[in-house]
């Protein structure tokens, strides 16, 4: 049974982690005319990164990249990404055990962050743990930002609101992802009634929690918030 969820933006970190570990050098070697050392940092438009026909998007269960990340994954978890660091980090604050814990986790619409995604999702069940994955669609240029926020909020802030009011209590890991993305993802949570709010910095090598202040909405921008929502859903 499900007693907590842990929320959990998914970056690159792991593609940039494993390009840099001298055990896998040979699989980048044998990948470098893809540019696998670039993944990491390509951008939403660049042909190999574009959702569904990009390069990185055909590294699906069963490529030999594939296996060579969920490996990598498995020799050193806190290491080789912050969404499994920021997960760990929970669990050992809290002392949750994996069976009774629900990982929400959402990627972006490039090929790069769904496969970061995928290889976590076979990592985190083989841990134990329960996971869903979902997609924001439009969190992938500086002129669908806006429209990407309200995609957040519809996709994951309304899944948090549900499990809250199931008497679940959900935490937000706010080690990975965009910056700009996480900040507005915490505020809202917080407003959605997250229990708690963990960040781990590499110079801090533990977790902190974020201070949860209390906050009000104004109800003009919540009008303004569900006519956005009617139309992106239209």
């Amino acid at each position: 049974m499900v007693r907590f969820v842990y929320v959990c933006p998914v970056g690159t970190s792991l593609l940039q982690n494993f390009v840099r570990d001298l055990r896998f050098r040979g699989v980048v070697e044998r990948f470098r005319g893809f540019r696998v050392e670039e993944w990491f940092r390509l951008s939403p438009d660049d042909p190999l990164n574009v959702v569904p026909d990009g390069y990185v998007c055909s590294v699906v269960r069963g490529h030999e990249l594939f296996s060579a990340l969920l490996d990598f994954l498995r020799s050193s978890p806190r290491e080789a990404c912050a969404e499994v660091n920021g997960i760990y980090g929970i669990r050992d604050l809290f002392g949750h055990s994996p069976r009774d814990v629900e990982v929400l986790l959402y990627h972006t619409r490039t090929c790069n962050s769904r496969l970061c995604s995928t290889v976590l999702e076979d990592f985190l069940r083989g841990e134990g743990y329960l996971v869903e994955s979902v997609e924001v669609r439009a969190l992938r240029s500086v002129d669908d930002f806006e429209l990407g926020l309200v995609e957040v909020l519809d996709k994951v802030v309304r899944f948090v609101v549900r499990r809250r009011s199931e008497g679940v209590k959900v935490y937000v890991n706010a080690t990975p992802g965009f910056k700009a993305e996480v900040t507005f993802l915490v505020i809202a949570s917080i407003l959605a009634g997250v229990n708690a709010v963990v960040y781990i910095h590499d110079s801090f090598r533990s977790p902190v929690l974020l201070p949860i202040p209390p906050l009000s909405l104004n109800t003009k921008l919540v009008n303004d918030v569900l006519e956005c929502l009617s139309i992106l859903n239209a």
